[in-house]
């Protein structure tokens, strides 16, 4: 359960308020894997949690801590940067659309707004 809210907050498709960026969220991703699998390293080194089972059973079940978790947060992680892109996309024709609507003498501005954009991954801020 704790996994599902997890990996909701860092790709659902609801808007919150103040909600991170894609870098931030896959920041929390990368520091909540490398925990993963740090547990999943200890309960197969040292048969954890004791008593839970053999400890054949046990490392069979770290092993699949451990490469299944892996394959998660792979999927997750892609489904944060194609939210990411997805949405740098929308943000770029939107600066493209209104450079257009710009009059000849702001066109200048409307291009270092466009350049600007691209090179902030598609965030804009411009305003006619």
């Amino acid at each position: 359960m704790a996994g599902c809210l997890f990996a909701w907050y860092l790709t659902g498709v609801d808007p919150a308020p103040r909600r991170p960026g894609a870098a931030v969220r896959l920041a929390v991703l990368v520091a909540a894997a490398a925990a993963h699998d740090v547990v999943a390293k200890l309960a197969w080194a040292r048969s954890l949690p004791a008593g839970a089972g053999s400890p054949e059973q046990l490392r069979t079940a770290a092993e699949l801590l451990y490469y299944g978790g892996t394959a998660v947060e792979a999927l997750v992680a892609g489904a944060v940067m194609a939210r990411w892109y997805a949405r740098s996309g929308r943000d770029l024709r939107r600066a493209e659309a209104r450079a257009a609507r710009v009059p000849a003498g702001r066109a200048v501005a409307a291009s270092r707004a466009r350049s600007q954009a691209a090179a902030r991954g598609g965030r804009t801020r411009v305003t006619t």
